[in-house]
């Protein structure tokens, strides 16, 4: 199930925060995986993560929303 309308996850790339926004959904939890599938953190969500401790690499959050899910790529740095 794909979730419906727009979300936004910024700055791309990130350095201190990642912040993750929805136009439309509702956005229940989070997880967030390294280029590897490995995931690094996860939780109820947050309108902004912090990620200053993360390796510099491709992330990939994953978004539960009461619609379904969504997927996004973020450069952290």
């Amino acid at each position: 199930l794909i979730a419906n309308g727009r979300i936004h996850v910024y700055p791309n790339p990130a350095t201190n925060l990642l912040n993750i926004e929805s136009e439309a959904n509702r956005i229940e939890r989070y997880q967030l995986f390294n280029v590897a599938g490995q995931l690094v953190r996860e939780g109820v969500y947050a309108s902004s993560l912090e990620v200053s401790d993360l390796d510099n690499g491709l992330y990939v959050p994953r978004l539960e929303t009461n619609t379904g899910i969504v997927h996004r790529k973020v450069m952290i740095e």
